[in-house]
């Protein structure tokens, strides 16, 4: 991690983020507000007013990660913000998300059309060297609490797990699907991502009237659908479904420790780590990786 970078902000970015704090910072998680607010502080003392230019510190760091671990949902893995390029993304997340941090606008928009029975989906594992991919889809009903729903990347494992167990008890329907290593081998990453969320959807019970999901439209899906963008924080349904589907393929990957042991599964959940590198340079690849990816594909 650098001690220290430059950032710029241009003047739309600046205006952006100022109309946050002045009308809409009530809607944003702890963890966001504390990174407006330090990002904020430094813009105001920048001298150049076309371009927004400060420093962003190891020391910003590691305060945002003591503040974040006192936010219900935020993992310290993912808010290091090591390079200019993480700390814009987040930045750029926050801008474009926060008409719809009200989680359900878009369910609601979809029952005041006439579709009552909403799915939100999601699949993780995509990019992982070993293991399944794995699906949800979540209809979470009209009276279900979404208080701490959202993307699933940014939540601890202890968050993850007790909001798995409330939606898979509570939400109207939860279907779950995953795709095997050696069918990602044959047919190809793409190919089983889109099949592993039409089998998702197709194993809810009830079958959903309308389907959200995260980014991309699912090829022949036989019922509507609306793909939005970093939609596993923006729709409540979708993140749901990435609760679930990442709680899922961890333990199937924290399993498989035990059976295949020595490339520190219950760690890396299958994703590519140096020590998940090392092991494989070690000990060749196991019956669960996948051979067209990674170092094993390469």
């Amino acid at each position: 991690m650098p001690a220290r970078y430059e950032v710029s902000l241009n003047q739309a970015e600046v205006d952006a983020l100022r109309q946050i704090r002045r009308r809409h910072v009530e809607v944003l998680d702890g963890f966001e507000r504390d990174l407006l607010q330090r990002v904020l502080r430094k813009v105001d003392r920048s001298q150049d007013r076309t371009w927004r230019r400060f420093v962003w510190t190891a020391e910003d760091i590691v305060v945002l990660q003591r503040q974040a671990a006192d936010v219900e949902g935020a993992d310290l893995q993912t808010v290091s913000f090591a390079d200019p390029d993480e700390l814009m993304d987040e930045i750029d997340r926050i801008i474009a998300g926060v008409e719809h941090k009200d989680r359900l606008v878009f369910e609601r928009e979809l029952r005041v059309a006439g579709f009552q029975l909403v799915a939100g989906v999601d699949e993780v594992a995509r990019a992982a060297w070993a293991g399944p991919m794995v699906a949800a889809a979540v209809i979470l009903g009209d009276d279900f609490d979404i208080k701490g729903l959202r993307d699933s990347k940014k939540m601890k494992a202890e968050a993850r797990r007790r909001h798995d167990e409330r939606i898979r008890s509570d939400a109207t329907a939860v279907g779950i699907a995953r795709v095997t290593p050696e069918a990602i081998d044959s047919r190809g990453i793409d190919e089983c991502h889109m099949q592993v969320l039409r089998d998702a959807v197709a194993n809810l019970d009830p079958q959903p009237e309308f389907v959200l999901v995260d980014h991309y439209e699912i090829p022949d899906l036989p019922l509507p659908q609306n793909a939005i963008p970093t939609g596993d924080d923006a729709s409540a349904s979708i993140a749901a479904a990435s609760i679930v589907a990442k709680v899922e393929c961890d333990r199937i990957m924290e399993a498989a420790e035990a059976t295949h042991p020595g490339y520190g599964f219950a760690r890396n959940k299958g994703y590519g780590t140096p020590e998940h590198r090392q092991a494989l340079a070690r000990l060749g690849p196991s019956p669960i990786h996948r051979r067209s990816v990674g170092p094993v594909g390469g």
